[in-house]
């Protein structure tokens, strides 16, 4: 009679945790595609953020002058400017936004909030560091 109960109690036991576990491994994978969306959705905002920007500064013709702050997540790796198209990466994803107006210059490559300053120039809008 003690086996049975013993056995009963060891099913009961590991059917609670196979129940646990499962609930952990769900709420574990859920908080990373949080974290993840989150992140994109930061780059994604500050990528705007300078597009926006820089065709309000652009359109004021030189010397229009403007400083803005960006955050930028932890996961960020790279960032860089190719003519129109302002590109980030967070790990292996790449993240891009596409500007009405010609950029130049300098976008930082590591997390935290920075500023830059816009400067308008002739056919394109400089981003440098503040000084």
């Amino acid at each position: 009679m003690k086996a049975q109960v013993s056995v009963e109690f060891m099913i009961v036991v590991g059917i609670g945790m196979i129940i646990i576990a499962s609930y952990t491994i769900y709420s574990y994978q859920a908080i990373c595609s949080y974290k993840i969306n989150t992140e994109i959705s930061i780059t994604n905002d500050a990528l705007k953020k300078i597009s926006e920007n820089s065709k309000f500064v652009f359109n004021q013709k030189k010397p229009a002058k403007h400083t803005i702050t960006i955050c930028l997540p932890e996961s960020i790796t790279n960032c860089s400017i190719n003519n129109t198209i302002l590109s980030c990466y967070l790990g292996d994803k790449l993240i891009e936004h596409t500007s009405e107006v010609n950029l130049t210059g300098w976008i930082p490559n590591i997390s935290g909030c920075h500023e830059i300053k816009l400067v308008a120039e002739n056919d394109y809008v400089d981003l440098i560091k503040p000084d």
